[in-house]
């Protein structure tokens, strides 16, 4: 089958981006003839076949910041005349996976087009109202909700989520059926990893490694890890606290800067074909996410290189932690004291860390395997 996946941009920092390229070669692996579409090309995009849509009527910056925030809230049919000339290439195919805002778009107006076309679009995570900070954010997503969910997915044959959680939420609030399968394409990463050259550069010698990889905002908690890094210390004072994502607000990038630790390594950026030399060095993964989440790929990425996780026991991290199996979930959302317990506990018991990470481990496997599985199935003629 003749594939279309198509993403905003090629972005490494980007979770969406990656899980298309990742897709891209998934799909290609199953003998399908796949071609990744993107409105932002980069450099690097993994030798895959890349291509660039073509430019929007009279060449507008639609897809530069801020004009693609209001094309995406506009309603149907405003968008069509801007974007006609970006369909033309998409037309020949016989499928169209659209990773949505906006390009949930560009998949409703070519399944209207052509209704033998399967469209699929893919949710990695929502913008939730509860996320934002200031009363603009919350107005701007109440729109997007409105004019970009509700609609842009109205012909899909499938709609695919990450996790129960967001399934649920757009349920209950958008109304919308969807299918949850988590992108099992971890099982592709660098299983050959061995660690040694992280360990080298960071000169962390034999010393327990705590590992965060994910976006550095607020609502990720992340000062409250650094809060309860400092009391493992304590207890465990040979170990070392890896932070690796991109902030991009600065005012918060500083405040993290300034706690000063010699013992925490903020790392920017790491390429994606990189990263599995961070997870085998490392001992634990930790996250502080407070707040809900459509999924962290991070956590089940730790989990399929045997890394046993610690997490406050928020409804997204219960589907994929397995509490004191494939991890520990802190019953106390946002109890420091509690995290750092779990944390040490870990570090210390080398016996329960090492059990735990090998049914991590298995439970990601078999996790990733039945997410193939239902892919495959996707491209049956069965709308659900």
């Amino acid at each position: 089958m003749k594939i279309a996946i198509l993403a905003y941009s090629m972005d490494d920092n980007s979770g969406t981006s990656l899980a298309a390229i990742d897709n891209t070669a998934l799909f290609s692996k199953l003998g399908h003839n796949v071609t990744l579409f993107t409105l932002i090309p980069s450099d690097n995009e993994n030798n895959l076949a890349v291509k660039s849509l073509p430019k929007p009527l009279l060449n507008l910056p639609l897809w530069k910041y801020p004009l693609m925030y209001f094309f995406a809230i506009l309603p149907a049919p405003l968008h069509l005349p801007f974007i006609k000339r970006c369909l033309k290439p998409l037309a020949e195919y016989d499928a169209v996976f659209a990773y949505d805002y906006p390009l949930g778009w560009f998949g409703y107006y070519l399944k209207k087009q052509n209704p033998s076309m399967r469209y699929l679009c893919f949710f990695q995570g929502l913008q939730l109202p509860e996320m934002c900070e200031f009363w603009f954010e919350k107005l701007y997503v109440k729109l997007l909700v409105k004019y970009h969910y509700k609609t842009s997915v109205k012909n899909a044959d499938n709609v695919i989520v990450e996790s129960r959680f967001l399934k649920d939420y757009m349920k209950n609030n958008l109304s919308i059926e969807s299918k949850v399968i988590p992108n099992p394409t971890y099982l592709f990463m660098d299983r050959s990893a061995t660690g040694e050259n992280v360990r080298n550069k960071y000169k962390l010698n034999n010393d327990p490694v705590i590992l965060y990889v994910d976006r550095l905002e607020e609502h990720k908690g992340i000062e409250l890890l650094l809060d309860a890094f400092s009391e493992v210390r304590t207890k465990v004072c040979d170990a070392k606290l890896i932070i690796i994502g991109k902030c991009t607000l600065k005012y918060y990038q500083k405040r993290l800067l300034e706690r000063n630790d010699e013992a925490v390594i903020f790392i920017d950026y790491v390429p994606h074909e990189e990263i599995a030399d961070y997870y085998t060095a490392s001992d634990v993964f930790a996250t502080c996410a407070l707040c809900e989440e459509g999924l962290s790929h991070t956590i089940i990425e730790a989990q399929a290189f045997g890394k046993p996780v610690v997490a406050f026991d928020i409804p997204a991290h219960r589907e994929i932690v397995k509490n004191g199996e494939t991890g520990i979930l802190v019953n106390d959302v946002g109890n420091k004291d509690d995290f750092a317990a779990a944390l040490t506990e870990l570090l210390t018991d080398i016996s329960t860390k090492n059990t735990i990470g090998k049914n991590a481990l298995l439970w990601a496997e078999g996790l990733g395997n039945k997410a193939v599985n239902d892919f495959t199935g996707l491209l049956d003629n069965k709308k659900e």
